[in-house]
C-alpha cells in the first residue's frame, strides 16, 4: 500500500530528525485521521490506531515498553 510506506518513510524521516517519541506517535495519529476519514465508522479506529503504531515502531526498530506503544 501507498500510504503505508509513506507513512513509513515520513516516520522514518521524523527519526532520523530526532524528533521525540510524542511528536513521532502526533504524527501517526495524524495519519490514522487521515487514512480513516472516508471510511465513515467502517473500521475500529482504536484497535487499528495501535496497529498503525505498532507498525511504525517495529519499522524503525524502536524498543518500546508494552505500556508506551500503547
Amino acid at each position: 500500500m501507498v500510504s503505508l510506506t509513506r507513512l513509513i518513510e515520513r516516520s522514518h524521516q521524523l527519526h532520523e530528525q530526532t524528533a521525540d517519541l510524542h511528536r513521532l506517535r502526533e504524527y501517526v495519529c495524524r495519519w490514522h485521521q487521515w487514512h480513516h476519514g472516508g471510511l465513515r465508522g467502517l473500521t475500529a479506529r482504536t484497535s487499528s490506531f495501535i496497529w498503525a503504531w505498532q507498525y511504525v515502531t517495529k519499522a524503525l526498530r524502536l524498543n518500546l515498553a508494552p505500556e508506551i506503544i500503547r
